[in-house]
This record gives structure tokens, C-alpha cells and sequence, in this order.
């Protein structure tokens, strides 16, 4: 990720841990919602995580967004 851009590489470092740690925030607290059981509230998060990264990689690609190494 830090390879695709030439300087700042501590601005993107910044950007990329805090991204990292609010995600993070963001499904320790949707573990804590009543789930019925243990596996339906995994399998609901892991559905919603992949459907989030199948969304924002295809609208990266539309955007015709330079990947460098896709």
C-alpha cells in the first residue's frame, strides 16, 4: 500500500493504522450485540465484511483507480 505513493509515507502510515484500529473498534463493538448464538453473529460479521470488501474493490475498479500489482 505504501509503495504506491512516492512521499508521505507517514501521512499514509497514519491514515492505514487508524483505518486498521477503527475497523477493529467497530467489530469488537458488533460483537457485543445479542446475537442468538455465538456462530449466527460470526457468520452475520463475516458476511458483512466481505460484502464491504466486494463493494469498495469493485467500485475501485470502476473508478479505474491505479492498483500498482493487480
Amino acid at each position: 500500500l505504501m509503495n504506491q505513493f512516492d512521499g508521505d509515507t507517514g501521512s499514509v502510515s497514519s491514515v492505514f493504522n487508524f483505518t486498521l484500529v477503527f475497523i477493529g473498534c467497530l467489530g469488537m463493538a458488533a460483537a457485543t450485540l445479542p446475537w442468538p448464538t455465538y456462530i449466527i453473529g460470526l457468520g452475520i460479521c463475516s458476511l458483512f465484511a466481505g460484502v464491504a470488501a466486494a463493494v469498495l474493490m469493485a467500485a475501485a475498479v470502476k473508478a479505474k483507480v491505479p492498483l500498482k500489482g493487480l
